[in-house]
């Protein structure tokens, strides 16, 4: 059975960072959700690259993961990061009118992210050593004025408080600080 390590944060708050130095091995599994989609992304992207441990076994996929092969001999999988996977199972996979969406179609899709990260986290919590989970916390700002934004808040919420309630570990990074909630 794995152990969960969960960290949050707010956007640029050094959780990523933190996160990476938790993974304090060269036999991690990282798992990169992100889309290069524009030249920005592509940047950012690049920074992560650059900083990463160089011996990282990289797996770039945000849905459907297959993990055997890629699982043995790690001491880590690192998962960065889960907001953009509910980004990417959002927008990327539902080409939707957000602001014309039905509310049996908008239960729908979140009930597809939320099966996807489920089937996800029933792969990991088999892995013999350390998972840990990247994510944005949603819940400090505003209700957010968009259908998009709102249904991306409400199902990342719900996902947050699903990790954070099966992980050993949960850490709040602030300014780069990070504030061990539980464990």
């Amino acid at each position: 059975m794995a152990k969960i390590v969960f960290v949050t944060g707010g956007v640029r708050s050094g959780k990523s960072s933190f996160a990476e130095k938790l993974a304090d091995s060269d036999k991690v599994l990282y798992i990169a959700t992100a889309i290069p989609f524009d030249g920005e992304m592509e940047k950012r992207i690049e920074k992560h690259k650059e900083r990463r441990n160089k011996n990282w076994e990289i797996l770039e996929s945000y849905k459907n993961f297959d993990l055997k092969d890629k699982i043995e001999n790690k001491d880590f999988i690192l998962l960065e990061c889960i907001t953009i996977m509910v980004s990417n199972l959002l927008v990327v996979d539902n080409n939707i009118d957000w602001d014309n969406i039905l509310k049996e179609e908008r239960q729908k899709i979140e009930k597809y992210v939320i099966s996807q990260v489920d089937d996800l986290i029933s792969k990991i919590e088999k892995f013999s050593g350390t998972v840990i989970i990247v994510s944005n916390e949603v819940g400090l700002g505003g209700v957010m004025l968009t259908p998009l934004g709102r249904a991306f808040q409400d199902v990342l919420g719900e996902i947050n408080q699903k990790i954070a309630k099966i992980a050993e570990e949960v850490y709040f990074v602030i300014s780069g600080i990070p504030q061990k909630l539980k464990g």
